[in-house]
């Protein structure tokens, strides 16, 4: 008997129940009995509520501040903390609203993703091919520089595009590792949420425990909406960079087409401005022929539009040279540039291994070879001198400016010289200085030209540099911290 009453006392003690854990297990049924009797704003949010309106709840809960505002039964200190717990709320539950729609506008942007694919295939096939030279060989001066300048501004446009495109397939490839490391963020933050306890129970009116419940549901709802919009990011990646890879090829075969199409322009314009300057030189040379026995002042003003006319060939045909050099640069700069953004997007993907390792020191090995080293100072020397292009320009234009009035010139010359002209030897004057007035303005033109497209070879030349040093510079950041080699495990002698 005293055996069994000892058994009873025993179970007893092995089941009773401390203070401090019962008044613990009395707070969290307390919680959830306010959470579920004075959260009308909210009802159930995240997964077990996804089929309540959100807008709805953030107009009830904007509602509810109204009238706790409004109440004069609480006490002003517990009204004001349990309004700015209201509010923060309210903040949880727009972000939700927020998030929700940015997955929903994610979902539906990922389903137009293959047919804006297509499209974008579509319009590669379609990419118009270049004009031969001799098909712009008919085009007047006018209609080629004109052709030159609306394709440059293609080119610049297209560039500007594969850039873009370049860059967002870099931060493409970065996405994944940012999006899993907000996912666990918010994973955490949601586990961590359960735990999370600041009622106040001394509050007789329930005011700031209703608000704090009202806040811990708003902020799971929000988190729940953030994973979702995260997971439906990540789940859309891959076909987002597909498209961003065939966007990327639209982008390169434009510029590429347009590079063949801007020196194909610049050869025919300049071939076509070789030509009118030949013709300007041999009608000057025979106007010449015919005025030798003239009065002096005439004959110099023949003898020097011969000169001028050979100045116009020269620049001509040194603008053409330069022009190749130009094509031929901005082609080096777009290979150096497509490989280095290849490199950093395997540097973006590839991680540590040897592999990638591997890669990059071929890399190393290929901007080593002639073709693709620094541009040397003697080859600097060698660009175009553009200042004195400038200089040969501006000192063209003051004399285009004397020759506005070739009767008025003619009148000036004729003095200077101390002579009095016939009609016949006036007329003649003038149309000598008309000659000269038109081929200054070619002049002007072929020094502009030359000066644009001796900047572009020096920008080219800079760039081509700059960006060959930030290459090197990033293989050998990166290399000294890959292995060279696989690791040695113990049993690698046997």
């Amino acid at each position: 008997m005293l055996s069994s009453v000892k058994s009873s006392r025993s179970s007893n003690k092995a089941f009773a129940v401390s203070p401090g854990l019962l008044r613990h297990a009395v707070v969290v049924m307390c919680l959830w009995c306010l959470a579920v009797s004075f959260s009308p704003a909210l009802g159930q949010s995240g997964v077990d509520g996804a089929e309540t309106n959100v807008s709805q709840q953030i107009s009830r809960l904007k509602d509810q501040i109204e009238s706790l505002k409004a109440r004069r039964d609480v006490d002003e200190v517990r009204q004001a903390q349990a309004v700015e717990t209201y509010q923060k709320a309210l903040a949880a539950l727009q972000a939700a609203e927020a998030d929700r729609q940015q997955a929903a506008d994610l979902a539906a942007s990922q389903k137009q993703i293959p047919e804006d694919i297509e499209s974008v295939r579509a319009e590669l096939r379609n990419v118009p091919s270049v004009p031969t030279i001799d098909e712009l060989a008919d085009q007047s001066l006018d209609a080629l520089t004109q052709r030159v300048e609306q394709t440059r501004t293609r080119l610049t446009d297209a560039q500007a595009r594969l850039a873009d495109a370049r860059d967002k397939l870099t931060r493409a490839a970065q996405r994944p590792e940012q999006l899993r490391a907000q996912l666990a963020d918010a994973r955490n933050a949601l586990q961590n949420l359960a735990g999370s306890n600041s009622v106040d129970l001394g509050d007789a009116s329930g005011v700031r425990a209703r608000a704090q419940s009202t806040l811990v549901a708003a902020r799971r709802d929000a988190l729940n909406a953030e994973i979702e919009r995260l997971q439906q990011e990540l789940s859309g990646l891959d076909a987002q960079e597909r498209l961003l890879e065939v966007k990327r090829s639209l982008a390169e075969t434009q510029v590429a087409r347009l590079n063949e199409a801007l020196a194909a322009a610049q050869t025919a314009l300049s071939r076509a401005q070789i030509a009118s300057a030949e013709t300007l030189r041999d009608a000057s040379e025979d106007k010449l022929s015919e005025l030798r026995t003239a009065l002096a002042p005439i004959s110099e003003v023949a003898q020097k539009n011969v000169e001028l006319t050979y100045e116009l060939a020269d620049i001509t045909e040194d603008t053409q040279t330069l022009s190749q050099r130009q094509a031929e640069q901005r082609a080096q700069v777009d290979s150096l540039e497509r490989r280095l953004n290849l490199v950093q997007r395997q540097l973006e993907i590839g991680g540590g291994s040897v592999a990638l390792g591997d890669v990059l020191r071929n890399q190393r090995r290929r901007l080593a070879t002639p073709s693709l080293s620094f541009l040397t100072s003697d080859t600097l020397n060698g660009l175009p001198d553009v200042s004195t292009a400038e200089l040969d320009r501006f000192q063209l234009q003051q004399t285009r400016a004397e020759l506005d009035n070739p009767a008025m010139m003619a009148e000036r010359i004729a003095q200077n010289a101390g002579i009095t002209l016939s009609a016949g030897q006036r007329e003649s004057l003038i149309n000598l200085l008309d000659q000269r007035r038109a081929i200054i303005d070619r002049l002007i033109d072929a020094e502009g030209r030359y000066v644009d497209v001796g900047r572009d070879v020096r920008s080219l030349t800079r760039h081509y540099n700059d960006t060959l040093g930030s290459f090197n510079r990033l293989l050998d950041e990166r290399l000294f911290w890959l292995p060279s080699f696989h690791g040695i495990w113990l049993d690698w002698p046997a």
